[in-house]
């Protein structure tokens, strides 16, 4: 504050005497002040971009932006790859529910309605296989969503009722109605999408067909209808873009800078000869010999000799390609583009080369906790929205008991998901680790069953099926039995309080 009261003054005292002077001297004390980001001034002068909000940024370039990526996941192997293995890591072999519906009077948090569990799990079994209007399974759907996320930002999955039977329909950003934007007071519709006054949809303007195949009217469709699949970015936000929206421009230099230089390297497979002459005029030749495109013949013969004229030298035209600056080209534009993208350097290049042991883990983990991210983000507004509409219709139409379910929501609607198996990086390491946390007590078994991506009741069940059919061959008993059960890295206590919750479940 007595910086500025002073430079004020002072810049006051100037302008008596000269305005402009004053104006300079204020102008340039207050550029003190600033960020060095925020000045104007030097040799970034020219960078100013516009202020806008999130809704209108992505307005201006999703579909350009879009266009580009998509080109770049057909032509371009590193893009491809990419989208590939993010979908892997995310998605997997796919995703099910694990309803967790405790009893009525459940004594603990793990007292749970065995019976109706199963139930739901037979049902969406069932369903799951031809979830989709199209008829694509929910596992299909859920690949086809990660696709769509990495590409264009996101999907619309609509609800629909096809002879009595929930169907999913998969409707890609394009049909959005961008051209009904409008923001008259009355109502409020960006991006195809009819908004309330806290930024929440109310209902989606779509088109029934991608307008690249035939253009049509939109139809309103009610927000309880559609599950939108995007990731806000910012508070203003009202719909998502690719993720590799900043890394567009180093995979189409990579993809030029490769075909550049694979049309240089042809040309110099080949051999080219060009003869330098003090006399040009002597090459003037009236019925020279032509091909069938009226190109004129120049014949060297391989393993010839060929007399030169005194004053002519024979040039051999011979570039060497790829040259030197090829490969670290490459790599700094891979390594820019894996940071945008959220990848490992090592992941995108299929490169592992130039890293050990440490650093490929370091970097693993590092994915890891992006695919955790991104797959919260699929069960907050994909999953757990997909799930409710499944049981709402097996209850209403299908005949699931679920005595006074709009009631009690929270109890009925109660499950976990299933998330891809992450293989350990160091196998025997890990699991030394694993089990030491769990003998120490910071760790249960619960919770490491579900990051390595398995369900606690499933692998309990499975264990209890295998001791049995071992001990009707004949092949464990008594004695082995607590031979094997001493072994198994769990004390007394964990043995006895797994065996007590999990007898006779799912």
């Amino acid at each position: 504050m007595i910086y500025e009261f002073t430079t004020k003054l002072i810049a006051k005292t100037i302008g008596l005497f000269s305005p402009s002077t004053a104006r300079k001297y204020l102008q340039e004390h207050m550029i003190c002040r600033m960020y060095e980001a925020a000045k104007n001034n030097g040799a970034n002068s020219r960078f100013r971009p516009q202020h806008s909000t999130g809704a209108q940024e992505i307005h201006d370039s999703w579909q350009n932006v879009t266009n580009k990526i998509r080109a770049l996941d057909r032509d371009n192997s590193h893009v491809a790859g990419m989208r590939r293995r993010f979908v892997a890591g995310l998605v997997g072999e796919g995703s099910w529910p694990r309803p967790k519906i405790l009893k009525n009077n459940a004594i603990n948090r793990y007292d749970y309605d065995t019976k109706l569990n199963i139930d739901i799990l037979e049902r969406w079994e069932l369903w799951a296989k031809e979830a989709c209007a199209n008829g694509d399974s929910v596992y299909q759907l859920q690949r086809l969503a990660a696709n769509h996320f990495f590409i264009d930002g996101g999907l619309l999955i609509r609800r629909v009722i096809i002879n009595g039977q929930l169907r999913l329909e998969p409707i890609e950003f394009d049909q959005l109605d961008r051209d009904k934007d409008c923001d008259d007071g009355r109502i409020r519709i960006v991006d195809g999408k009819e908004l309330d006054e806290f930024n929440k949809v109310k209902a989606y303007w779509i088109k029934p067909r991608h307008p690249a195949e035939v253009e049509s009217d939109s139809r309103r469709i009610p927000a309880e209808e559609v599950i939108d699949l995007f990731d806000r970015e910012r508070a203003s936000s009202v719909s998502g873009i690719s993720r590799l929206a900043c890394s567009t421009m180093n995979f189409y230099n990579i993809g030029m800078y490769r075909a550049d230089t694979m049309k240089l390297a042809r040309v110099s497979t080949g051999y080219g000869v060009f003869i330098q002459s003090p006399y040009p005029e002597d090459y003037i030749d009236e019925n020279p010999q032509t091909d069938e495109n009226g190109n004129i013949y120049e014949y060297i013969i391989p393993g010839g000799v060929h007399y030169l004229r005194p004053g002519e030298t024979m040039n051999q035209a011979k570039p060497e390609n790829p040259g030197t600056n090829y490969a670290p080209f490459l790599k700094a534009e891979l390594q820019s583009a894996s940071v945008g993208a959220g990848m490992s350097y090592e992941s995108v290049s299929n490169d592992g080369s130039n890293t050990n042991f440490s650093g490929a883990r370091q970097m693993l983990l590092f994915e890891r906790a992006m695919i955790r991210y991104t797959f919260a983000i699929f069960e907050e507004r994909f999953y757990s929205k997909m799930y409710e509409w499944f049981i709402e219709h097996e209850v209403y139409f299908n005949g699931l008991n679920m005595p006074d379910y709009e009631n009690k929501k929270a109890r009925y609607l109660r499950a976990s998901w299933s998330r891809p198996r992450t293989e350990w990086v160091d196998p025997l390491k890990d699991a030394n680790a694993a089990k030491t946390e769990i003998d120490m007590g910071a760790n249960t078994l619960t919770e490491f069953c579900e990051t390595a991506g398995r369900d606690i009741e499933e692998v309990v069940a499975t264990r209890k099926y295998e001791m049995d059919l071992f001990k009707k061959a004949g092949l464990i008993t008594e004695e082995s039995e607590a031979d094997n059960g001493n072994n198994t890295g769990y004390n007394d206590q964990q043995e006895e309080l797994a065996n007590t919750e999990t007898d006779d479940k799912i």
